[in-house]
């Protein structure tokens, strides 16, 4: 879908915040808008570390990898 990991995992969790705070709007209960907000803020995150977790450990790796890069040109050019 996209190439870049962080995005990948930016628009996940966007998605799973809005499908919950769709669910939450949807439900018959007379609830504060900045309750729903929050409510959906904690669901989503609770669901995007198990649902986001391969996509979250890829974002890792790229960052493990960009550093690593980046300390070999710093040491290299210090030689």
């Amino acid at each position: 879908m996209f190439a870049n990991p962080v995005l990948r995992l930016l628009i996940g969790r966007l998605a799973i915040f809005m499908a919950a705070l769709g669910i939450l709007t949807l439900l018959p209960f007379d609830l504060d808008p900045l309750l729903r907000f929050v409510i959906a803020f904690f669901v989503s995150m609770i669901l995007s570390v198990f649902l986001l977790k391969r996509t979250r450990e890829q974002v890792g790796e790229q960052v493990v990898t960009s550093v690593e890069k980046r300390q070999a040109k710093k040491a290299a050019r210090k030689s």
